[in-house]
Parts: C-alpha cells; sequence; structure tokens
C-alpha cells in the first residue's frame, strides 16, 4: 500500500512499505533513497508522500474477440512500471474479463515461471488481494465481478501493485 499522500511520515512506515526492519534505518540508506527517487542529495520526509514499493499499474483495455484484457500488455494496452520481478520481467498482467460472471487475473513473464504468490492491488482507495498460480486463462484462479469493474472504471489510471 502506498504511503500517505500528505502529512507525516514516519520511518517506520517506510520500513514497512520497503518490508525491512526500522532499527538502524536512515533516509541514507540505499534502499530509502530509491523509494524517494533521490539518488544523490538531501533527502525529505514529503519526498515519500504518495510513494510506494510496489508496480505502478497503468490500465488499459483490449477488446479480443469478445474477451476483454484490463491491465497491461506489452506492446499492446497499458503499462507496467517498473515491470522487472522475482518471477522475470512482467510482459503481462491483466484481468481477463470472458464474462460478466468470468473473470481472471494472468501474470506472464519473459521467462514463463508463475509460482503460487499473492497479488495485491490498490485502486481508488480499495485493495484487494487474490492468489495467482497460472499463467495460463484455463486454469488461472476466477476473481470476483467487483475488480474487473473498478479495473474498467478506471482505465487510463493508475493501480499499485504488489507481489508478495
Amino acid at each position: 500500500m502506498a504511503l500517505p499522500s500528505s502529512g507525516q511520515i514516519f520511518m517506520s512506515q517506510i520500513a514497512a512499505e520497503l518490508g525491512i526492519s526500522a532499527v538502524g534505518l536512515t533516509l541514507n540508506d540505499p534502499r530509502v533513497r530509491q523509494l524517494a527517487g533521490k539518488p544523490s542529495g538531501p533527502v525529505w520526509f514529503s519526498d515519500f508522500w504518495g510513494k510506494s514499493n510496489g508496480m505502478q499499474l497503468t490500465i488499459g483495455q483490449y477488446n479480443d474477440s469478445g474477451r476483454l484484457h484490463l491491465g497491461f500488455r506489452s506492446g499492446i494496452c497499458g503499462g507496467l512500471n517498473p515491470a522487472s520481478s522475482d518471477y522475470g520481467v512482467v510482459t503481462q498482467l491483466y484481468i481477463l474479463r470472458w464474462s460478466q460472471y468470468d473473470n481472471k487475473i494472468l501474470v506472464v513473464t519473459n521467462s514463463g515461471r508463475v509460482d503460487d504468490f499473492n497479488i495485491t492491488f490498490t485502486l481508488a482507495g480499495q485493495t484487494f488481494t487474490y492468489p495467482v498460480s497460472s499463467n495460463d486463462a484455463r486454469s488461472a484462479k476466477p476473481i470476483p465481478n467487483t475488480m474487473s469493474d473498478l479495473f474498467l472504471a478506471n482505465v487510463g489510471k493508475v493501480c499499485q501493485v504488489k507481489f508478495s
């Protein structure tokens, strides 16, 4: 989940966002600087407003023979920054909406490897976490309409994404 977009931010919040201990953590730590987007020079707590340690997904939309793809497909729709993950470079991360009642999350990497993990989306003040166990639409786990409806209503907007 992203850090607050205004007000006070504490080192413990920064550490939690990074998934590390706050003990001995300073604003000069390279991981902290990377999150702030400040490789050099002074770092202020306000540099962390709205920052997230996850990926930023610009929601795109692509229709393929009545199947709606909502999210990111490299070279086709949407955007993902950064695209690198523990599973390789993410080339596709989208909700496949076969019908109003059949929605699935698909994640495809350049290595073809997708192990079981959770994916968390934060969009429009809402957070959803779902298990991902396949990059194949036939065996991907279904998700509720709520998530695909939210993506559809926010095409062109940015969603925070984390793998865990």
